[in-house]
C-alpha cells in the first residue's frame, strides 16, 4: 500500500469543490506515492507553521482527520 504524504504548498491547477465546510480534492501521483495538496487558507485555519510545525493524522470510520501536532 503506498503512503499518502502530505505537501502543504498552494498550485494553481489543483482541482478543488467546494460546498460549506466540506471539500473535495484529488490526490496527484509522486513516484510511488500519493499526494494531498493543502492550499495556504487550509494551512491558516488550522493555525499550522508549515516550516516548523507537524500534523497528526487519524483515520476513523474511512475518514482521514488532519490536525496540528501538539507535543505533550
Amino acid at each position: 500500500m503506498d503512503s499518502i504524504h502530505i505537501i502543504l504548498d498552494i498550485v494553481k491547477y489543483m482541482n478543488i469543490h467546494c460546498k460549506g465546510n466540506n471539500m473535495k480534492k484529488k490526490l496527484i501521483k509522486s513516484g510511488n506515492a500519493w499526494v494531498l495538496l493543502l492550499q495556504k487558507a487550509i494551512i491558516e485555519l488550522l493555525d499550522i507553521d508549515p516550516e516548523n510545525d507537524e500534523v497528526e493524522l487519524e483515520i476513523e470510520n474511512k475518514t482521514l482527520k488532519v490536525k496540528k501536532y501538539v507535543k505533550q
